[in-house]
């Protein structure tokens, strides 16, 4: 190489290491003014997004638009382009057309009851028990109702005896309490807090996993970004649950 040659070389190499650093803080600026539009179902949101807001915090700035419903229009909106990803609970085997769905956590619906309750402390209840009792149910849009009387169906049998219908989980808790009655809801959204006894129910499971769901195709930095804090607060929680049992 000439000496002109080697003058010309040293400066391109600044040259491109400039543009290089340029390319990144027009990530980083294209990055923070981004905005994320998610949709979450109730459940997943009072167990996994706190976390996975405060996760994806640390990869960028870019702010998180937050839409919670129940799981049938948070897959909606996916659907149509509304939301960038969706957090919603699919019964086993389900898909949802036109997106890509990425598996976050399984659930189980359980029956709970007060501290107080005749079925507290029992080893289980019958089908037939729950059916002639009545229950603090979720509203008939939740996913929560729609596994349960989707699975009593396909068992053959008739629906559950609502004393009211409420549109959250802590409602179904407080009303719980408040009426000294069973009501059905996630595993994962019971905590000792609640004061709630969990009761077996002999011969039936009301099984559901959470997905991650987004429109086919490379999502932004920002959507991905939160796509792996979500995975990141799962693995988490499920590391602190490990802890628990052990220590139990």
């Amino acid at each position: 190489m000439t000496a002109e040659g080697a003058r010309l070389y040293a400066h391109a190499r600044r040259l491109l290491a400039e543009a290089e650093e340029l390319d990144g803080l027009i990530d980083q600026m294209r990055g923070s003014g981004e905005t994320v539009h998610l949709a979450i179902s109730h459940t997943a949101a009072e167990f996994v997004l706190p976390r996975a807001l405060v996760l994806m915090r640390r990869e960028t700035t870019a702010a998180v638009e937050v839409v919670i419903a129940n799981s049938r229009l948070v897959k909606q909106m996916v659907q149509d382009g509304r939301a960038d990803i969706g957090a919603a609970a699919c019964v086993c085997g389900e898909s949802v057309p036109g997106t890509t769905a990425v598996p976050l956590i399984d659930d189980e619906i359980v029956v709970a009851v007060p501290l107080g309750h005749p079925w507290a402390r029992r080893a289980s209840v019958t089908p037939a028990e729950l059916l002639s009792t009545p229950l603090v149910l979720r509203d008939p849009d939740a996913h929560t109702r729609q596994v349960i009387d989707e699975e009593l169906a396909a068992a053959g049998l008739g629906h559950p005896l609502a004393a009211c219908e409420v549109g959250s989980t802590q409602a179904a808790k407080d009303e719980a309490h408040e009426l000294g009655l069973p009501t059905v809801m996630s595993r994962l959204t019971l905590t000792p807090a609640d004061l709630l006894e969990i009761v077996p129910l002999e011969g039936l499971t009301f099984i559901r996993r959470f997905f991650l769901l987004h429109q086919p195709g490379q999502l932004s930095p920002a959507a991905s970004h939160l796509l792996d804090a979500f995975q990141g607060s799962v693995a988490e929680l499920a590391a602190g649950q490990d802890l628990a049992a052990a220590a139990a």
